[in-house]
């Protein structure tokens, strides 16, 4: 069967969120930084899961031809294209990220083509189920990646690396918020579902839940649930279903 193809705005639309998506991979946020950045580095990752998330519950890596609809009325797209920009310019201004955001240049990078799980630094924990299905959908509809070099940074201080992972949070809310629907919001809570429903670490889900308290307690929740099935030996995705959709919008 051949991929359902995307509309000229929905490619668009995506080549955009690949962009904001292969940004993370550029910043360090691996678990050997330790105790006194992992509550940090963990909020990163997530934020990550939570903007290819969105992504696909809007339809934008969707295989549903349809399901953009509302990313593509006119007054919703201009501003998803705003907020998708202002992540993007986040990244890409090197001097910011040195002197307002604490990071320090390691490297003069790689090809920006690579969006893997290998040499994805911005992954360090299990969340990859939603990642494995947005770079599928990459590869099946970009064929063409770009060979320009990125250059790759580390984490320096965290204060400032606290404001920069503050203001992408914002943003993703943003998005969140100017694209939400009934529809939308169950859709999201179903992938958010599956996504802690193949997390097997403990100490992962401890982390995430611990972590997110304070900032997404939908992403909290779940990870908690998830957690607690695991140590009953019982298996999460119904207790996760239930918490998530009783609560989605």
């Amino acid at each position: 069967m051949e991929p359902v193809s995307l509309s000229i705005g929905a490619v668009g639309l995506m080549a955009l969120l690949k962009t904001c998506v292969e940004c993370f991979e550029y910043i360090d946020a691996a678990k050997t930084y330790g105790r006194n950045l992992e509550f940090l580095t963990t909020k990163f990752a997530v934020e990550k899961s939570r903007l290819v998330i969105w992504g696909e519950s809007v339809g934008i890596s969707s295989t549903n031809p349809t399901a953009n609809n509302r990313v593509e009325t006119p007054h919703v797209r201009p501003i998803v294209e705003q907020i998708l920009n202002c992540i993007r310019i986040l990244f890409e201004d090197t001097n910011a990220l040195t002197v307002c955001y604490g990071l320090k240049c390691t490297d003069n990078g790689a090809p920006s083509s690579a969006l893997s799980l290998a040499g994805s630094p911005g992954l360090p924990l299990s969340l990859k189920a939603s990642y494995l299905r947005f770079k599928s959908r990459i590869e099946l509809n970009h064929k063409q990646t770009s060979t320009a070099k990125k250059a790759k940074w580390a984490i320096r201080d965290k204060e400032k690396f606290t404001s920069l992972v503050q203001e992408i949070h914002q943003l993703i809310d943003g998005l969140e918020s100017v694209t939400n629907s009934a529809e939308i919001a169950t859709k999201r809570a179903a992938l958010i579902r599956e996504e802690f429903s193949t997390v097997e670490d403990r100490e992962d889900l401890r982390l995430i839940a611990e972590a997110t308290a304070d900032s997404n307690q939908q992403w909290s929740d779940a990870a908690s649930l998830a957690l607690g099935a695991s140590l009953c030996g019982v298996s999460n995705y119904d207790l996760i279903s239930t918490a998530l959709f009783d609560d989605s919008v």
